[in-house]
C-alpha cells in the first residue's frame, strides 16, 4: 500500500513538472514577460560599443519602465556613466577624459528591440547620430571651441527647428566682434561641464552670466553683435558651486518631510530670491513679505534671521499655517542642492522644493528713484513733473517708503500702461535698517526694464490688502521715457 502511494506521488509531481514545462515552452512573444524583457534591454545596454569603450558597470541602472499599447512592448530607461566623451567604439580618437552621464532608452517588442537611442541623439541599433546634420562626434573638445564668454541675455523661440538663441559677450573679444547672438536649433547639444562630470542639459537650463564655449556651425554673419548657429555648447561652471542659487527667482512647488510633501495651497505664491551683492534673501511668504540675511559655503546655506512683515491673511485657509512652517523651515537651512530647475533646501528632516521661474534681473547700474516717509507726509499723492529718461534694456529703480506694522503695503505689482515700451522685473521689502525701533518703516523696491522706444506711465497704491481695508492712503505715479 505505502508503495502505492508512492508511485501516486512521484507520477502526480512528474506530471507537475512536465505542466509547467509545457507553459514555460508554450510562451509566445505576446505573453513575453516584463522581466524578460528588461533582461534583454539591459544585456542590449552592456554589449552596446558605447557601454563596452569605456561604461563604468557599477554605474549601470534601471530607472524607468513604460509600458507601451502595444502587446509585449515596453521602453525600459537606462542610466550609465563612461570615463569620456562620445558615442560607440572611439578607439584611435584623441579624447575627453571626464564622467559623463549617458541616458539609454530601449524598446523592447515581442522580445526583439525595435527602438535604442543614447541621450536622445546616437542611434544605438545603426550606430550613427539620430541627426544627421550633426557631426558625429559627441564633444568636439579635442578641437578649441570659436568662441568663450558670459551670457547676458537668452531669448525663447520654441518652434520646430530653433530652441532659442543667447547673446555671447566674449571674455577675450577677437577681431570679428566682441558680442554674439548664437542660434541653438533643436538639434544642437548643449553640455554643462563642472571640471569633473559632464551632463546633457536642456535649452530652459541656461542662465545669464553663466560662461559658455561654442562651436560655429557654418559661417559668422556679418552685424553687430554677429549672429551664429552654434553645433555645440558647453557651459563651464567651477567644481566648487555647480548650479546657481543666486540671482534667479525661485517659486516654492512643495514643503515638509521628503516623501510626504505637501503642495502649496492653490491661491497663494511663496517666492525666494538670494542677493549676491546684498548677501539677503528676499520674497513673499504667501500673506507677508519677508527678508534675510544668508550665507553659503559649498552647498551649505545658512540663514542668520527672517524679518517679516505683520499682515493677517483669513484666505485661502490655511495660509497663516503654511507661511508658519515655510519659514520656520527656511530659518533652519543647512544645505541646497539644484538639479536644472529645481531647488531643494534641507533642514534637519524637512526639506522646501522650489521651481526656477527666471533670472532676478537686478540692475548693476540704472535711476533709482527714492522717496522718503516724509516725501508722503506732505503730500499723499506724488506724481514727478519731470519724466526720467532710460535706455532700451536699462533699469529704473523706484524706493518707496513703507510700514507693514500699519497693515499698509504698496502694489505687488504696479500698474503700467503699456508694457511693451516697460516691464516690471522685480519688487521686494526690505526692513529697516535699525532694529532699535519697534513699528519703524522700512522700504518697498520695484526694478524696471526698458524694452522698446516710447512713452509710458507707472504707478502703485499704498492700502490695506485685505476685503473692506482702506485704499490709496498713498499713491505714487511717474511717467518714463524709453530712448
Amino acid at each position: 500500500m505505502f508503495k502505492k502511494k508512492l508511485l501516486s506521488v512521484i507520477v502526480l509531481s512528474i506530471m507537475l513538472l512536465l505542466t509547467g514545462s509545457c507553459t514555460t515552452l508554450e510562451q509566445g512573444p505576446d505573453t513575453l514577460s516584463e522581466e524578460y524583457a528588461q533582461e534583454i534591454a539591459r544585456e542590449f545596454v552592456e554589449n552596446s560599443p558605447t557601454f563596452i569603450f569605456d561604461g563604468i558597470k557599477e554605474t549601470l541602472k534601471l530607472t524607468d519602465t513604460i509600458a507601451v499599447s502595444s502587446p509585449s512592448t515596453w521602453t525600459f530607461v537606462y542610466e550609465f556613466k563612461s570615463s569620456h566623451a562620445g558615442y560607440g567604439d572611439r578607439d584611435g580618437r584623441i579624447l575627453a577624459q571626464m564622467i559623463t552621464l549617458h541616458t539609454a532608452s530601449i524598446t523592447v517588442e515581442r522580445g526583439e528591440i525595435t527602438y535604442a537611442s543614447l541621450d536622445d541623439r546616437w542611434d544605438m541599433l545603426n550606430q550613427k547620430e539620430l541627426f544627421s546634420d550633426v557631426d558625429p562626434d559627441s564633444v568636439i573638445l579635442r578641437d578649441e571651441s570659436d568662441i568663450q564668454g558670459i551670457v547676458t541675455e537668452i531669448e525663447n523661440v520654441g518652434n520646430e527647428e530653433v530652441k532659442g538663441r543667447i547673446l555671447v559677450e566674449l571674455e577675450q573679444p577677437d577681431n570679428t566682434s566682441d558680442k554674439f547672438w548664437v542660434t541653438i536649433e533643436i538639434s544642437t547639444p548643449i553640455y554643462k561641464y563642472d571640471g569633473r562630470e559632464q551632463t546633457n542639459i536642456e535649452f530652459n537650463a541656461l542662465n545669464v552670466r553663466q560662461t559658455v564655449e561654442v562651436w560655429f556651425k557654418g559661417t559668422v554673419a556679418e552685424s553687430y553683435p554677429a549672429q551664429v548657429t552654434a553645433k555645440q555648447i558647453i557651459v563651464r561652471l567651477s567644481l566648487e558651486e555647480a548650479t546657481i542659487l543666486e540671482d534667479t527667482e525661485w517659486v516654492l512647488e512643495s514643503y515638509g518631510e521628503p516623501g510626504n510633501l505637501k503642495t502649496v495651497l492653490e491661491g497663494t505664491e511663496i517666492t525666494a530670491r538670494f542677493n549676491k551683492d546684498e548677501g539677503l534673501i528676499k520674497g513673499s511668504s504667501g500673506c507677508n513679505n519677508y527678508g534675510g540675511a544668508y550665507t553659503i559655503s559649498g552647498n551649505n546655506l545658512s540663514i542668520a534671521e527672517i524679518e517679516a512683515t505683520e499682515i493677517g491673511c483669513l484666505s485661502p485657509e490655511g495660509i497663516m499655517e503654511q507661511e508658519t512652517h515655510y519659514l520656520g523651515i527656511l530659518l533652519n537651512s543647512e544645505t541646497f542642492k539644484i538639479d536644472d530647475n529645481t531647488l531643494r533646501i534641507n533642514a534637519d528632516s524637512l526639506s522646501l522644493v522650489f521651481i526656477k521661474t527666471g533670472l532676478w534681473q537686478v540692475p548693476i547700474a540704472g535711476t533709482v528713484l527714492e522717496f522718503s516717509c516724509d516725501s508722503f507726509s506732505e503730500s499723499n499723492n506724488i506724481s514727478l513733473s519731470v519724466s526720467p529718461e532710460i535706455e532700451i534694456n536699462d533699469f529704473i529703480s523706484v524706493v518707496l517708503c513703507s510700514n507693514p506694522t500699519t497693515g499698509f503695503q504698496w502694489s505687488e505689482s504696479a500698474e503700467i500702461i503699456d508694457n511693451t515700451i516697460i516691464s516690471q522685473v522685480d519688487h521686494y521689502y526690505s526692513p529697516p535698517e535699525s532694529k532699535d525701533t519697534v513699528g519703524a518703516a522700512g522700504t518697498e523696491t520695484w526694478t524696471f526694464k526698458g524694452l522698446k522706444k516710447g512713452i509710458t506711465n507707472i504707478s502703485m497704491e499704498y492700502s490695506r490688502p485685505w476685503e473692506g481695508g482702506e485704499k490709496g492712503l498713498w499713491t505714487f505715479g511717474i511717467t518714463v521715457v524709453v530712448n
